[in-house]
């Protein structure tokens, strides 16, 4: 533990003055999705640094029990037992009418919870579902409110006659939860563009996480590149495995994916197609506490996303998440990456979409180019400065102290 860190501490519990921090979550566990890993990350980091918290689930997150209480690694989780819509991106205007009518019901479930436990601080974390809600209990309360924006929500919208419409709706009510909080928070510099206009030092808290403090693994005969995340359609796992066809005559090397999603059965079908199902392994879905068993044998992360509005505003946590575990990063040249690395410094990157470019740089890889062995170095030291879960403490903190009395 840092030195400053403890001070705090022991000055904290020695006041009887520990800040205490609800967490208003639209996705929480057992949910696994990188919003519900960062809102982890957080609370992990503001445990270890004394703080006192608790979570309220949004109105549409699945429970584990039939409690509205329930526990989970010593947190405790509040759940709103309601109708449970679930968090599918397919419907029309008359499924997500009933999804937005849903805030008025949550509000006076969330009312309680507050008034009851009494946080200093409100922190709903995206979407405007719950942040509406907590800017409604906050103003009700006098209690301040942060409101974390983590993506362009508006652009996942598929379905529905006038998606355009709904999408700019969305959009607008984004908008108006940034306007009435009390302090926005974003995760890239990208989605304060998109929703604000530019940059004019907004709060900008990028995804962090603990040091698992592990020995860079050396690159073997046979290099093995992987994924781990969602498999969703901007990922752009197609390229990659066009990639890997062109390579694998001429090299020896494998390719394992680790995850789920809407996009799981297209990229098996497209893998089988290319005849390189015997190269590329489908390994599912893993449990958070086993992530460091896919990095121990895994060389090289690829994170080939498409060149959308999304990959291009949004600077996620996989690249960081490499890093600190001492792996080299490929990924495409998007603005939510150029935002958390430096090309042919931290990592390397390609240009988006384009599948010759990608071969390039796993010829790179596989030919063992010197600079490799620097890159990782590279790449975790930035880590270590800039996005370690004590920093990422350090920065929730400064943002909450402004807004207590």
């Amino acid at each position: 533990m840092h030195p400053i860190t403890l001070i705090k501490i022991l000055t904290n519990l020695f006041k009887g003055d520990l800040m205490k921090i609800a967490h208003i979550a639209y996705q929480t566990w057992p949910t696994q999705a990188g919003s519900v890993s960062r809102l982890h990350k957080i609370i992990d980091a503001q445990k270890f640094a004394g703080k006192s918290i608790f979570i309220v689930s949004g109105p549409f997150q699945e429970s584990v029990g039939e409690g509205r209480i329930e526990e989970h690694q010593g947190d405790k989780y509040y759940r709103y037992l309601g109708s449970n819509k679930g968090f599918s991106r397919k419907g029309g205007w008359l499924k997500r009418i009933k999804k937005f009518i849903d805030i008025f019901f949550f509000i006076p479930h969330l009312f309680r919870i507050i008034k009851n436990e009494d946080p200093d601080v409100i922190h709903a974390h995206a979407t405007f579902v719950v942040g509406l809600a907590s800017v409604v209990v906050g103003l009700l309360l006098r209690k301040p409110v942060v409101y974390e924006i983590r993506s362009t929500w508006e652009e996942d919208l598929i379905g529905g006659k006038g998606v355009w419409l709904q999408r700019k709706a969305v959009f607008l009510l984004e908008r108006l939860t940034i306007k009435l909080c009390d302090l926005p928070v974003f995760i890239s510099k990208g989605l304060v563009e998109h929703y604000v206009g530019a940059y004019k030092g907004e709060t900008v808290i990028y995804n962090c996480m603990s040091d698992p403090e592990i020995n860079k693994k050396i690159f073997s005969d046979n290099i093995v590149f992987g994924y781990l995340g969602t498999l969703a359609y901007y990922e752009g796992l197609e390229y990659l495995f066009e990639a890997v066809a062109k390579l694998r005559l001429d090299y020896k090397f494998e390719i394992r994916i680790a995850g789920s999603g809407d996009m799981a059965n297209k990229y098996i079908q497209k893998v089988n197609e290319l005849r390189i199902d015997d190269i590329v392994a489908f390994v599912g879905k893993i449990e958070p506490n086993k992530i460091s068993s896919f990095y121990d044998v895994v060389d090289v992360i690829v994170l080939p996303r498409k060149d959308l509005l999304i990959t291009n505003r949004v600077a996620g946590l996989k690249p960081v998440e490499a890093f600190a575990f001492k792996k080299l990063v490929i990924s495409s040249d998007v603005g939510g990456m150029k935002e958390l690395f430096e090309d042919n410094k931290h990592g390397l990157m390609f240009k988006a979409e384009s599948v010759n470019a990608l071969v390039e740089k796993m010829k790179f890889v596989l030919n063992k180019h010197d600079s490799i062995d620097e890159i990782v170095d590279n790449g975790y030291c930035h880590f270590k400065n800039n996005f370690t879960s004590t920093s990422m403490d350090a920065s929730y903190t400064e943002v909450y102290e402004k807004l207590m009395p």
